[in-house]
């Protein structure tokens, strides 16, 4: 044929149809047609397509303008802008947003490392086996990002009447970017004074707040910036991720405190760089590593029966000194090592968190927007891997396991989240003996984490039936164990195949948070009742407060589809 099709694949005449669904498949996606002539193959190709695509214009064209008319004139914005930290914050103390602002910046800062990390990560991967490298455009991060970026924007115009707001948004974007790059590799050295910048950034953000002092100001600076040289200089992937994820942690703490669960959360962020210092260690230490693991065990135990008797933690701690002695005197000291480390960072976490004594903020004071976004993302991150265990446990060759992940999954699935809700409200304490009672907004988060942890189960359940079962028996025939074959082989594939279902479900859950207003949380949306029953506002400006709550609703959950789906592309999820 001399026509040039552009195919990899040729089109042949009389090859058959294989041929040609080949050529079809690798079909160039692009098109060298003008705006008129797309218009023209694709809106009136034919006479119903003209037809329909007058009618269905029209009436974009008077949605739009009605719409645009009500953004830009007719509606009335005083409620929202001048209760735009309402909205953002609800009732959280005023005189400690200095808390506030260093969240926010702890968090960007972790977010430039943890992209950084899986951008190294991946490269590394496809320089080891040789694959090709797939890295997203800066036009993919704009598209994806740009309905949160849009939210942004329209909430800093209308209800920043200061300029420490959009100081915070850049000091924010600059965190990110500047932990994004301590991550790459900077050959020149005016590059490297970048990663100064957070002394400047954070020491100018925090000192224009009234209640923070410069000394802290600049101490808090100087400490991120010497955790982002480290960084830089060592380019070890678990030295990037424990300070991305104490970054998070911290984040997060700055708001509860230090009390609690502080110690926990910054033992397993110090995993990563730990088992890395444990391998570099090599096997002498090890021995020793695991009886100090053990000798902290002993002491902890004999400790809590002294002072509490013998309680549900002394169990805990008996249980976990066995498993610390019979990994200790196995043949492979590396377990014992591994168990003795982890004893050993938990002891310095529980000194650390002791010694710094930072009270936190009540959650019941907790609220807005900020408030949804913390549940939706405590509530995916514990919901995951509960649900990948449910998945598993139903799908268990074993009747007890698998009956019971049965029973839980349509339980719970039956039951609508509201249910959930007000019996969490009612029914958690009873089961957890505590002496600190449990706020609503921690009992709220444990009934929509059972609940969301039954559905992911259920589309983990059909990611694995998707799984062809000769990858298994391929396993079997290398010699692998069960537990390797599905950690290994399975699972991968199948989480890789429900990628869409999955997000959907996150999404889900983002947006059932705002259920949290009728157990008298004060969420994004319950914020509305508080606003209008101001006298001032009484009234008037309804449809506006809904359309602002609507519109960031929207915006984070239309962020999460477009990230799933540039991480379907990246993945090529639905091809073979």
């Amino acid at each position: 044929m001399s026509q040039d099709w552009g195919y990899t694949v040729q089109p042949q005449q009389g090859g058959g149809d294989i041929m040609h669904a080949l050529a079809e498949a690798d079909r160039p996606r692009h098109s060298d047609k003008s705006a008129g002539q797309w218009v023209k193959s694709n809106l009136f190709n034919t006479w119903y397509n003209s037809i329909i695509t007058l009618v269905f214009g029209a009436l974009a064209f008077w949605a739009g303008y009605y719409a645009i008319r009500f953004v830009l004139f007719t509606a009335r914005w005083e409620p929202v802008s001048d209760n735009i930290e309402l909205f953002m914050i609800g009732l959280f103390p005023r005189d400690e947003i200095t808390r506030i602002v260093s969240q926010f910046l702890l968090l960007a800062g972790a977010l430039g490392l943890f992209v950084g990390w899986l951008r190294t990560r991946a490269l590394n991967q496809a320089h080891e086996s040789g694959a090709e490298i797939k890295q997203s455009t800066l036009r993919e991060y704009l598209s994806v990002y740009s309905a949160v970026t849009l939210f942004i924007t329209f909430t800093l115009v209308i209800g920043a009447d200061t300029i420490g707001p959009w100081l915070l948004t850049l000091g924010c974007i600059m965190a990110a970017v500047t932990s994004y790059m301590a991550t790459l590799r900077l050959m020149k050295p005016l590059f490297k004074l970048v990663l100064l910048s957070p002394l400047a950034i954070t020491a100018g953000v925090l000192s224009t707040i009234p209640d923070l002092n410069n000394q802290a100001a600049y101490a808090i600076a100087a400490a991120a910036t010497t955790a982002l040289v480290v960084v830089h200089f060592i380019r070890a992937l678990p030295v990037t991720l424990t300070v991305g994820m104490l970054a998070a942690v911290l984040a997060f703490q700055s708001l509860s405190g230090t009390d609690g669960l502080a110690w926990l959360y910054l033992t397993l962020a110090s995993l990563p760089t730990v088992f890395w210092l444990l391998a570099k260690t090599g096997d002498r230490r090890m021995p020793a590593l695991g009886g100090a693991g053990a000798i902290i065990l002993t002491a902890a135990l004999v400790w809590n029966t002294a002072i509490n008797s013998f309680d549900l933690w002394s169990i805990v701690l008996l249980a976990a000194l066995a498993s610390a002695l019979a990994g200790l005197f196995r043949s492979d000291p590396s377990t014992g090592a591994r168990f003795g480390a982890i004893i050993v960072a938990a002891a310095v976490a529980t000194f650390i968190s002791d010694r710094i004594g930072f009270p936190g903020i009540d959650w019941g004071e907790w609220g807005g927007l900020q408030l949804n976004i913390v549940v939706a993302s405590a509530a995916i991150i514990l919901a995951f891997p509960v649900g990948l265990l449910l998945a598993l446990a139903r799908r268990s060759s074993l009747p007890v396991l698998r009956y019971v992940a049965t029973v839980y999954i349509e339980l719970i699935r039956g039951v609508p989240l509201i249910s959930l809700l007000l019996m969490g409200q009612f029914f958690i304490g009873f089961f957890v003996n505590s002496d600190t009672p449990l706020s609503n907004v921690t009992r709220a988060t444990t009934a929509i984490t059972m609940f969301s942890a039954a559905y992911i189960a259920e589309i983990v359940r059909g990611g694995l039936q998707a799984v062809d079962k000769g990858q298994t028996e391929a396993g079997q025939a290398l010699g692998l164990t069960a537990a390797k074959i599905t950690r290994l082989l399975v699972l991968p594939q199948a989480l890789r195949a429900v990628i869409p279902a999955m997000v959907g479900q996150f999404i889900s859950l983002f947006k059932d948070t705002s259920l949290l207003s009728i157990i008298a949380i004060l969420e994004f949306l319950g914020v509305r009742e508080i606003i209008h029953a101001q006298e001032a506002f009484r009234g008037f400006g309804i449809a506006e407060t809904l359309v602002y709550v609507a519109f960031g609703f929207w915006a984070f959950s239309f962020t999460m589809s477009r990230e799933s789906q540039r991480l379907e592309r990246r993945l090529e999820v639905g091809d073979r």
